[in-house]
């Protein structure tokens, strides 16, 4: 079975992207993550394959951590994706 490219589909280049799940703004689990770059409980900046992700908040603490996943509990006001 053959299967066509898709016009305006994925880049030929494979970028494999962090998976992220926010849980309304009192928890985000990121899947992908490299690194913890900063770690206070306002800001925490991750680093994955290709960007950096911010949260801010308030009240921010690492709930889980393996060597991909990081999961962030803490009242969220924001998140940002840095390339």
């Amino acid at each position: 079975m053959k299967v066509k490219a898709q016009k305006g589909g994925c880049p030929a280049k494979k970028r494999r992207y962090p998976s992220i799940d926010l849980c309304g703004n009192s928890q985000i689990s990121i899947e992908g993550s490299e690194n913890i770059l900063e770690y206070t409980s306002a800001v925490v900046r991750i680093s994955t394959q290709g960007m950096i992700i911010s949260i801010f908040g308030m009240g921010l603490c690492l709930s889980y951590m393996s060597e991909t996943v990081v999961t962030i509990k803490g009242t969220i006001a924001k998140v940002e994706f840095l390339n």
